[in-house]
């Protein structure tokens, strides 16, 4: 990004932000945030599901933030959201930072997350971040000769949400998951397309966590949980997420080929409102579905869900997963290998420690700062964490607000 392009940036995110930051604390039709959890779920038995693991936070006794999938015998699957932290505002570009390697640790091939031994934690050496992932939506607002404005959107909140994780030893007595390819997701989508109905759900796509099981997203599971949901087309989803939107937030059109969505399949009480569902503690987990040869493989990553109330399981909001087929050559990229860097930012990162080296007046002198410190190994990100590990200690699910 040149120069000459920030006088436009930074319009648009004083624009797009204030609309977006009247909304914090209200809910109206025009307003969603993004967050994952697993309601209405059954306890999975002890040995299935090995593949499942979470990231824990090593300074706060590892506490568990997020899910992950085994997918190789060095590397975990999970949403970059799950790593990629803002030490200030959430639509701040220059605020953001990706965790170190030497702050987290992976737990995998266990069942109960409080019963763990030593041969259950591996340490974290390479955090690998899509590098096209964008926590927020962002839109560039312009005007017209005639002071007509124009909002264009540059990109939706959360695209792009996928991290791999890359550990210092094999992983034990553990098969990796699988993972839909290009082609088997497009077979996936078109026949899980058909069999949408909605007032006879499906019941074709399999979500797992130990995320909250309540629909207020209060209470966490310690036993893995795992219920199966309804696969929603894109289209359907793309009307139910921006249907009456000036511009997308969440889904750009309904032909995205970068997410997938589900809703609740069953009703978890009769005459009641709240559906089965994945909730908070659930992101970076598995949305999996039988491909063309009748194995369940994983087809999605916990993501996000617009909110409301219910907080988790409502029965008309979706919640959408990123779609690992589109990835999956990115992620097959690494398997096998050792990255050269042991933290590799996304791209919006980057851009904005570039315009803050070179003295662009779209990033404040505050953001550099806090780049700065981070770099630094400072405080400013570390207590930054410690706060957002205790407000989502149910859940990572990341928030995006409409408006």
């Amino acid at each position: 990004m040149g120069k000459g392009d920030s006088a436009c940036i930074r319009k648009a995110l004083s624009g797009s932000l204030l609309s977006m930051c009247c909304l914090i604390g209200t809910f109206s039709t025009q307003a969603s945030e993004i967050t994952p959890y697993v309601v209405g779920g059954s306890d999975v038995p002890v040995g299935e599901q090995k593949w499942m693991a979470t990231i824990r936070v090593s300074e706060l006794n590892d506490m568990p933030i997020c899910g992950a999938t085994v997918i190789n015998e060095n590397w975990v699957l999970t949403a970059a959201h799950c790593v990629v932290m803002s030490s200030g505002s959430s639509i701040d570009a220059g605020s953001y930072f990706v965790l170190e390697p030497s702050r987290i640790s992976i737990v995998a091939g266990i069942n109960d997350v409080t019963q763990t031994d030593i041969e259950h934690f591996y340490s974290v050496s390479h955090v690998v971040v899509h590098p096209d992932y964008t926590p927020f939506a962002f839109h560039n607002i312009s005007y017209e000769s005639d002071g007509t404005e124009v909002t264009e959107l540059v990109h939706t909140a959360l695209d792009n949400d996928l991290a791999l994780l890359r550990v210092n030893r094999i992983f034990s007595d553990i098969t990796p998951i699988e993972l839909a390819n290009a082609s088997s997701a497009d077979e996936i989508d078109i026949r899980l397309n058909e069999q949408w109905q909605e007032h006879s759900r499906p019941k074709n796509a399999k979500v797992s966590g130990w995320g909250a099981t309540n629909s207020e997203g209060t209470e966490q599971s310690n036993i893995l949980q795992e219920t199966t949901l309804s696969f929603l087309p894109i289209y359907e989803c793309y009307q139910r997420l921006e249907n009456g939107n000036d511009t997308p937030f969440i889904i750009d059109t309904p032909f995205n080929k970068t997410k997938i969505c589900t809703l609740p399949s069953e009703l978890l009480e009769v005459g009641g409102s709240v559906g089965n569902d994945s909730c908070k503690g659930d992101s970076g987990g598995a949305l999996r579905a039988l491909n063309s040869n009748n194995a369940w493989v994983q087809h999605g990553i916990v993501s996000g869900a617009p909110v409301g109330m219910p907080v988790c399981g409502s029965i008309n909001r979706p919640t959408f997963y990123t779609r690992v087929g589109t990835y999956f050559d990115w992620i097959q990229s690494y398997m096998g290998s050792v990255p050269n860097d042991s933290i590799q930012e996304p791209n919006f990162i980057k851009d904005s420690r570039k315009q803050c080296l070179n003295g662009v007046d779209a990033i404040s002198p505050n953001n550099c700062n806090l780049i700065e410190h981070e770099d630094n190994g400072g405080t400013s990100s570390w207590l930054s964490l410690l706060l957002l590990s205790f407000i989502t200690a149910f859940r990572r699910k990341a928030t995006v607000k409409q408006g």
